[in-house]
């Protein structure tokens, strides 16, 4: 220390140079298209003199994310962009670092390259290329085809087929995005399905038969089948069908003709087969024998509707749990004897004895159903499943049985009962009324439901009647529902007030609903939307006269409401006519010459009564009575009036 500090007062000062080495001599990128690349490179010092300075590149496509730095071993970051170029690509340049003690260069190139997907035979570098693999291994593609790397394959002209995938990836991820988007491309011919039946005739049905069509597909791809009845006593086990139901370029679709929902003598529905671009229909024909069958079907068919009305009323919570499972048990035995082989009867019994704190009964016949039960992939055992997450509240138990019971509901869309268990089931359900009734309408919606679906939708609007938000289809189906087991509820009743269109077609069946509402209600407001209704649908008669009669009673403000009264009116018969109306067409008279002579007649009626309105009507009365006859008008009504108005003036 003492040295150095004599040279410094001798004026001899010497500063060492840091001598500058970079990590690598060269840098070579690959950069894919579309991405941006980062690195880093070492400015080193070697004899550990520290070095301060800045750092910038030639091309303006490298960004030196670091500029000013200083030490003896500094890392230099970068970002190269690749935007706007395409593969074989070249960018090149130089980092230049410059400090106090001069400037350094370091060159760099740029290859721009494609991220191909790649198969388990290697790269697919073609379009062509990836529909031959969908061929051979659809799953493989499909997953490839909803991969990031899957854009690599679209070149500068696939400019078509690109908005293609952007349209067809941009939803959810299922097989039937990848068919299209192949089709879209030209790359495959559609698959078309032909079924070998054409249609089936059964002369002699004694009980529960099943029955296959054999269809055929022409090309490999992927199909969804949708398959439904049109008849009650064409069963559809299995609603839905997809490529994997195929064997080779073959499947069976199965249906069950079920005795039980025949009349005697012929019975004739149709099967239809849908997909997105075919239809195909095959009719059929049984005739039901009535041997014996018709007595046992008809008490199964009556204890199963008794099982609905005892479900409805406890959900509705018209009787109470112990009632309810007394009911329930008594019926379920019944039907176990007539049907011994139906499984489902033992396991409502299970549920019913849980619910009904009945523990050991349900878990005997649970365990029963377990052991001897060997379709692990059928609705049964997925509702085996429901009741056991009843008996066990642990959550991530529920949650594993619920995604087994997803599973099966996959493959078993069609059962009504899977769909039961998930509405209580799923979090998305159970957490949200609202999801469950959207989800409760797209089935309700669909050709063939359960009447239990309309019991879990009324219960939601119970619980929160501002689910009832609009008037469509659904609401009207089960509010119709509702009243058939007159169950409608004044909140209710008040809910349908406030949302009913102002424009609807007419049907009897709204009105009835409406009528039903007005009889909860009994209020003007009511009494308001029911007038109008009929009156926007042009709807009178003596069906409807008491409707506007009662509306002119209560003094409703509705345009057309006299108007309509007189068209109800029973033109053949004499009544006294509110004043009000009497008053209102002596200064609004738009009315048809036969209305006119309906009005007239009921004021001459009540002349004596209301003596005044008479003689205000007089003149008009008779100028229109020889204006009639004048133009050779006549009906009942015109000759009462000319008759009444001559003797009521002698």
């Amino acid at each position: 220390m003492q040295k150095r500090i004599r040279e410094l007062a001798e004026g001899r000062i010497e500063c060492a140079k840091p001598v500058i080495e970079f990590s690598v001599s060269r840098m070579e990128l690959e950069v894919p298209e579309r991405e941006d690349v980062s690195g880093e490179f070492m400015v080193i010092s070697r004899n550990h003199v520290p070095v301060r300075g800045i750092v910038y590149s030639s091309n303006p496509r490298m960004e030196c994310k670091t500029v000013g730095f200083e030490g003896e071993e500094v890392r230099i970051q970068y970002v190269f962009h690749s935007a706007g170029l395409l593969e074989g690509s070249i960018q090149k340049g130089e980092f230049t670092v410059v400090c106090s003690q001069g400037e350094y260069s370091l060159s760099f190139l740029a290859v721009m390259t494609r991220i191909y997907p790649v198969s388990q035979t290697g790269q697919i570098r073609s379009l062509g290329a990836f529909a031959k693999l969908a061929q051979a291994h659809w799953q493989e593609a499909r997953k490839l085809f909803y991969s990031p790397a899957f854009l690599g394959l679209f070149g500068a002209k696939e400019e078509k087929e690109r908005l293609a995938y952007d349209g067809m990836v941009s939803g959810q991820k299922t097989d039937l995005g990848l068919e299209e988007f192949l089709l879209a491309c030209g790359l495959k011919e559609p698959v078309a399905v032909t079924a070998e039946q054409a249609e089936f005739t059964f002369p002699q049905i004694t009980e529960k038969r099943k029955e296959e069509i054999t269809l055929s597909k022409n090309t490999w791809g992927h199909i969804e089948l949708n398959i439904t009845s049109d008849a009650g006593f064409l069963e559809i086990p299995k609603r839905w069908m997809a490529s994997d139901d195929f064997f080779g370029s073959e499947a069976k679709a199965v249906f069950y003709i079920n005795p039980a929902n025949m009349h005697a003598g012929k019975n004739f529905g149709r099967i239809t087969i849908k997909s997105v671009r075919q239809e195909i229909t095959i009719p059929v024909c049984a005739v039901r024998s009535t041997k014996g069958a018709g007595t046992v079907a008809g008490e199964v068919r009556q204890a199963r509707i008794g099982l609905l009305e005892s479900y409805t009323a406890y959900r509705l919570k018209r009787i109470v749990t112990g009632k309810w499972a007394q009911e329930t048990l008594k019926r379920l035995d019944e039907l176990i004897v007539r049907q011994p082989g139906n499984a489902w009867y033992r396991l409502f019994k299970a549920q019913t004895f849980w619910l009904n704190r009945q523990k050991q009964e349900a878990e005997w016949i649970l365990n029963e159903f377990k052991r001897k039960w060997k379709d692990k992939k059928s609705p049964q055992w997925g509702y085996y499943l429901y009741i056991c997450t009843l008996m066990d509240q642990d959550e991530p138990y529920i949650n594993r049985l619920t995604e087994e019971i997803e599973q099966i509901y996959r493959t078993n869309r069609e059962d009504p009962v899977l769909f039961w268990c998930l509405l209580f089931l799923r979090e998305d359900y159970a957490q949200n009324r609202y999801q469950r009734l959207k989800a409760i309408e797209a089935r309700v919606m669909e050709p063939v439901n359960s009447p239990v679906l309309y019991v879990e939708a009324y219960v939601l609007y119970l619980a929160e009647p501002y689910l009832l938000d609009r008037f469509g289809e659904f609401e009207e189906k089960v509010l119709n529902w509702a009243k058939k087991h007159e169950v409608l509820t004044k909140e209710i009743a008040e809910q349908v007030k406030q949302i009913f269109p102002g424009k609807i077609l007419y049907r009897e069946r709204t009105l009835l609903l409406l009528e039903a509402c007005y009889g909860i209600l009994g209020d003007d407001g009511m009494l308001t939307v029911l007038c109008e209704y009929l009156i926007r649908s042009q709807i009178y008669g003596k069906r409807y006269f008491s409707w506007y009669a009662l509306g002119v009673e209560k003094k409703l403000r509705i345009t057309g409401l006299y108007e309509a009264y007189l068209m109800s009116m029973d033109a053949r018969g004499v009544q006294d006519v509110p004043q009000i109306i009497q008053m209102y067409f002596k200064y609004n008279n738009q009315l048809s010459y036969r209305l006119k002579a309906v009005l007239y007649v009921n004021i001459i009626a009540s002349k004596a009564k209301r003596p005044a309105v008479y003689e205000q009507h007089y003149k008009g009365m008779e100028k229109f009575a020889y204006g009639q006859m004048a133009l050779g008008h006549a009906d009942d009504n015109l000759d009462r009036k000319s008759t009444r108005l001559n003797s009521s003036h002698m």
